[in-house]
C-alpha cells in the first residue's frame, strides 16, 4: 500500500488508518480512509512556578555548568521550565550570584537569586587518630 499525504496535519494529532470496503474480513487496501483527530492538549497549569536558588561553595577550577547548580539544589516546582543564568566560570576565587528563572506557570516568571562562593584550592584533610576498642565512631 502506498499512501501519499496531500494535507499536513497539526503537530499534535492522532492518525488512524482504516481499510474500507470488503466483506467478511476482506479489506480493500487500495483506498484507505485516514481519520485525523487532534490530540488532547496538556492541562493548563493553574499554579505559579516557584524557583529555588540555594547558596553553596565550590573549589577554584571546579567546572561550572547547569548540572553543578542542579546538584546543589537549584530547581523549579514540578511542571515548570528552568533557566539558569550565571556569568562566572569557577577559575577565580570570590563570591558570585546566579539566577534560577522558572516559567510555564500562572503569572510572571519566578526568579530566585543564589550565591556561589569560589574558594581557594581545596585540600582534603584526614589526620590519623586513635580510638579505644568498642568506641562509637560517628561524624563528630
Amino acid at each position: 500500500m502506498n499512501l501519499q499525504w496531500k494535507k499536513a496535519f497539526p503537530a499534535f494529532c492522532l492518525v488512524i488508518i482504516l481499510a474500507v470496503g470488503g466483506l467478511a474480513g476482506e479489506a480493500d487496501v487500495s483506498s484507505p480512509a485516514v481519520l485525523a483527530q487532534e490530540a488532547a492538549a496538556e492541562p493548563e497549569r493553574v499554579e505559579a512556578c516557584n524557583a529555588t536558588a540555594p547558596d553553596f561553595s565550590i573549589c577554584v577550577n571546579t567546572a561550572v555548568d547547569d548540572q553543578l547548580f542542579i546538584d546543589n539544589g537549584a530547581n523549579c516546582s514540578a511542571g515548570c521550565n528552568m533557566t539558569l543564568d550565571h556569568s562566572f566560570d569557577g577559575t577565580k576565587t570570590g563570591s558570585y550570584t546566579y539566577n534560577v528563572i522558572c516559567t510555564g506557570g500562572v503569572g510572571p516568571p519566578d526568579v530566585e537569586t543564589g550565591r556561589v562562593t569560589v574558594l581557594d584550592a581545596c585540600n582534603a584533610a584526614a589526620p590519623d587518630f586513635s580510638i579505644c576498642v568498642n568506641a562509637t565512631v560517628d561524624d563528630q
